[in-house]
């Protein structure tokens, strides 16, 4: 991963510890966080962060909860009747509905048709997008 593909806030790993970004620098260097505390920099060229799939644990422990899983209507072709996993996300101002295609093994937030994605800090990403504000924490 490179600098680009980072926000402050991200999760990532970095040396198989998640760590959160604390700054992105331009010349390509991390301030990063562990354990709540600012904990050095590290370089493109020394160690490169690595992204966080995406799994239920991580979703549950955020009090994301997992809602239905399937459609179950009787136009649904058999292969596709548990294809789908729709889980709640609930915060002050908003709610709203993250999809998980068991598939393509993709995260889909609010509708299918939105973006995709499969790590921890590409949820962030969108969830910043879409005005949600809902912290993650691992």
């Amino acid at each position: 991963m490179k600098a680009s593909e980072l926000m402050i806030g991200d999760w990532v790993l970095v040396d198989d510890t998640p760590v959160q970004m604390h700054m992105i620098t331009a010349n390509g260097q991390y301030d990063i966080i562990k354990n709540g505390v600012v904990s050095g920099i590290i370089d493109d060229n020394e160690r490169t962060p690595q992204p966080i799939p995406l799994t239920a644990e991580i979703l549950k422990k955020n009090d994301i909860v997992l809602l239905e899983v399937g459609d179950h209507g009787p136009a649904t072709p058999p292969a596709h009747r548990n294809r789908y996993e729709r889980w709640f996300i609930h915060t002050t101002w908003s709610d709203t509905h993250l999809w998980y295609d068991r598939h393509t093994e993709r995260w889909h937030l609010r509708d299918m048709g939105a973006a995709r994605f499969k790590h921890v800090h590409e949820l962030q990403h969108a969830l910043r997008l879409c005005g949600i504000e809902k912290e993650i924490n691992l």
